[in-house]
């Protein structure tokens, strides 16, 4: 009596370990990656948000909503939020159009100064990324407070520029 098993034949091996179908694992694997990720936070206390391109979008609009109430700190917060976990899925697009966000917020709250740095470096890293309708909408901006501040020479030079740079882009069609 011997209690080494025999050694295996490949065509018994699925028997002896059946193949999971694939057609039903590739729809509930995401879900249980996704449930195990979560469990795993928390167990180790963490409420971290797993973030998407989609749930960015999503909560950017929010981010507008509370800049509307006049909730500029908590949209600052969210905004912020977003900047990162955008920038964590290198989706340089999200990660702009948070910055937007942050800078207008900074606007509201009269930070000027933090308001034109966050403008500044939305329209470098915009032009160097070759998004042209966010470089726009950051120079529009720029220009804007510049107008809301009494510098009107470089404010309308601004807003001139962003004004061709929108009808390039197609989105001001000419009469």
């Amino acid at each position: 009596c011997s209690f080494v098993p025999k050694r295996l034949d490949r065509r018994q091996l699925p028997e002896v370990f059946p193949r999971p179908r694939m057609g039903l694992l590739k729809y509930i694997l995401p879900i249980l990656i996704l449930l195990f990720a979560q469990a795993l936070g928390l167990l180790a206390g963490s409420t971290e948000q797993i973030w998407t391109a989609e749930s960015i979008k999503g909560k950017l609009e929010a981010v507008e909503d509370l800049r509307g109430q006049g909730k500029y700190n908590e949209g600052l917060q969210l905004a912020k939020t977003l900047h990162d976990a955008a920038a964590e899925l290198e989706n340089v697009q999200l990660e702009l159009e948070a910055r937007y966000q942050i800078a207008l917020l900074y606007y509201f709250k009269q930070d000027f100064e933090e308001a034109r740095t966050s403008l500044k470096i939305g329209l470098t890293r915009a032009g160097m990324e070759g998004l042209d309708i966010l470089k726009a909408d950051f120079l529009t901006a720029e220009g804007v407070m510049d107008w809301k501040q009494g510098n009107l020479s470089i404010a309308t030079q601004k807003l001139v520029e962003a004004l061709e740079m929108h009808r390039a882009n197609g989105q001001i069609l000419s009469m």
